[in-house]
């Protein structure tokens, strides 16, 4: 397994502590550089910016990754 994709796995199962996985899409990791999308309905994107905050924090915690 690549060192990517394993970064991925353990990035995707740290934000399913805080967010639905199904919310999650475009994850990708490069050399320890990590990029996701949280899917939310527009109008609700400034009342969520927390969970964003979270997940970004979240996801900083995990080995390997970049900040």
């Amino acid at each position: 397994m690549s060192s990517d994709k394993a970064l991925a796995e353990n990035v995707m199962a740290a934000l399913a502590s805080v967010v639905d996985a199904a919310k999650i899409s475009g994850l990708t990791c490069h050399n320890g550089q990590v990029t996701f999308a949280i899917e939310v309905d527009p109008s609700e994107g400034a009342k969520l910016e927390p969970l964003r905050q979270r997940a970004t924090a979240v996801a900083e915690q995990v080995d390997g990754v970049k900040h």
